[in-house]
């Protein structure tokens, strides 16, 4: 398992994937422990293999850092949801 240092939350994070519902759900978990740090995603689907919107509202510094890393790029593809735009991101996993 790929692990990433996240400056932001000062860790070395790893994630896991799941499907709830027909929605990826992106876990970002702690390397050395496997603490799940948080839901990277919302729970709504997005209708595309591999594909999620992230929670860029509470994360803004997500969508940077997602993108630095090489971990997921934009589609260009947005959900507003409660004033505010959602970004959907397609998520390169690990083989």
């Amino acid at each position: 398992m790929e692990r990433y240092y996240c400056k932001p939350i000062k860790r070395y994070v790893c994630f896991v994937y799941r499907y709830i519902e027909d929605s990826l759900m992106v876990l970002m978990v702690a390397h050395t422990t496997g603490e799940v740090l948080r839901y990277i995603t919302i729970p709504f689907p997005s209708g595309r293999m591999d594909c999620a919107f992230i929670n860029n509202k509470d994360y803004p510094w997500l969508h940077n850092w997602l993108i630095e890393k090489d971990i997921a790029s934009p589609t260009n593809h947005h959900l507003i949801r409660d004033g505010f735009s959602y970004e959907e991101f397609k998520f390169i996993k690990e083989n």
